[in-house]
């Protein structure tokens, strides 16, 4: 399957999973910025090279990612500033991202 697709429906999933959390934050894949869109490209084509990573080697990777990128950590997600509230330790997440985790890679994994 094309990497796009994956990334589009991992998208659509996390933008549900808010929605149904009280977070009407995200926009849809179509509109959403070039950086959140390549970054779901690059962490899709991470677990599709290494498949049998833990969702926690995952996450660290993504974050090690964004630090290179010159993200750092923010009570709230804002891309003026480049804050994130998960670039914290897998172990540090609320169970609301530790569940986004999981889902974004059983879709990966369902659809590779």
């Amino acid at each position: 399957m094309n990497i796009t697709i994956i990334a589009r429906v991992c998208h659509e999933a996390y933008k549900a999973w808010c929605e149904g959390n009280n977070d009407y934050s995200q926009k849809h894949w179509d509109d959403a910025e070039i950086w959140q869109r390549d970054s779901t490209l690059h962490t899709i084509q991470f677990l599709l090279n290494n498949p049998d990573l833990t969702i926690e080697a995952i996450h660290a990777h993504w974050v090690t990612k964004k630090i290179s990128e010159g993200w750092k950590y923010g009570i709230a997600k804002n891309d003026i500033l480049n804050t994130h509230p998960d670039l914290v330790p897998f172990e540090q997440l609320s169970n609301f991202a530790k569940k986004k985790d999981s889902l974004f890679k059983a879709i990966v994994n369902a659809l590779k």
